[in-house]
């Protein structure tokens, strides 16, 4: 296949493939060259000030998507640069993961686990473990603002409180769940009536759901919570 074709196919941004080879086990590695030349400084973010001081020998490998059905590495030239403003010298970009092959190892968290996510994509547990975590970070937020706005259309919201072992005997979160939609809406670091009632997140929340019914454990730092955080409202009602 001529080199323009894969180009064409791959799309990569801001490199393109000078050269191709397929290794004895069957993995495809992609030579790539930059297209430009510098990248802004990490320090004062731009590149007026910025020199090329040479290049590596040693070719960083980037692991990317799968390629006509192959796994894929890519190889691109690793650039010493300097700013002459910020008198700093640093590389070309060093992560090893495109940014797709990150996207594409947490798509299918849902009914699997880490060990085999990292198992399928071959790559060190502390990474796909890394790489999962970013993705939640941006993807829970979402998620939380749906089950909120789900709990609230609730004419009859029943409010479940249970703990959950973190370290078992030692630390205690808590979780409030909507039960009628079967979701979770807030976690709370411990489980005492003091973490709860001073945790003004929670009761705010709490004061716009307005739950209709509680369904709790016989804790007493839960029922107390309980009948403070509702004669509260009630008074604030009337």
């Amino acid at each position: 296949m001529h080199l323009h074709h894969i180009n064409d196919l791959i799309q990569l941004q801001d490199v393109t493939v000078s050269n191709y080879h397929i290794s004895e086990d069957h993995v495809l590695f992609l030579s790539l060259c930059p297209t430009k030349s510098k990248q802004p400084c990490p320090c004062c973010h731009t590149q007026a000030f910025v020199i090329c001081k040479g290049s590596r020998q040693k070719l960083r490998q980037v692991r990317h998507l799968r390629c006509f059905n192959r796994e894929t590495i890519l190889l691109i030239p690793m650039k010493r640069l300097f700013c002459k403003q910020c008198e700093v010298s640093f590389l070309t970009g060093k992560t090893r993961y495109t940014n797709d092959y990150k996207r594409e190892l947490s798509k299918p968290l849902v009914g699997t686990t880490v060990k085999q996510l990292t198992d399928t994509f071959k790559v060190p547990y502390s990474t796909g473990e890394r790489f999962i975590k970013q993705h939640l970070a941006h993807l829970i937020p979402s998620i939380q603002r749906k089950v909120i706005t789900a709990a609230q259309g609730s004419t009859r919201l029943i409010l479940g409180i249970d703990d959950f072992a973190i370290r078992k005997g030692h630390t205690y979160n808590t979780g409030f769940h909507d039960l009628r939609n079967g979701s979770l809406l807030t976690l709370v670091m411990g489980r005492t009536y003091q973490t709860l009632i001073q945790n003004q997140g929670l009761m705010n929340q709490l004061k716009e759901l307005k739950p209709y019914a509680v369904v709790m454990d016989l804790a007493r730092s839960y029922h107390k919570f309980v009948t403070n955080t509702g004669k509260s409202q009630i008074s604030e009602t009337k």
